[in-house]
């Protein structure tokens, strides 16, 4: 996984805070749901670890990508669940979402080549 595009999804997630929390008890850099980490093989009490927020973020967010072969689908679904991706229902809020993580995707490849 391009470690600009993890960046990006952190970055839009949680501004890069460790200690964020979301409104449905999603938590740390990537924002990462207690089951997904423990369904990822992570426990959930390790997710307020840097480290291994980003390690269950980049999991999942390879684990999206091999389900749909598509990076807009993968972020989608990363927001909204893979059940409205599925149903081929974007909301337009995920829409948005999906759009500013490619774009400071994009800036950071800019700013910060290999």
């Amino acid at each position: 996984m391009d470690p600009a595009l993890l960046g990006a999804v952190v970055w839009v997630e949680s501004r890069y805070c460790p200690k964020a929390v979301g409104s449905v008890g999603e938590v740390g850099l990537g924002q990462v749901r207690p089951k997904t980490a423990e369904w990822l093989g992570i426990p959930s009490d390790y997710l307020w670890h840097p480290e291994w927020n980003l390690v269950a973020t980049a999991r999942y967010l390879r684990y999206l990508y091999g389900r749909y072969g598509d990076w807009r689908k993968a972020i989608a679904a990363y927001n909204a669940g893979p059940s409205k991706v599925d149903s081929g229902y974007i909301p337009p809020s995920t829409q948005i979402y999906v759009q500013a993580v490619l774009t400071t995707y994009d800036y950071m490849k800019r700013r910060y080549p290999r």
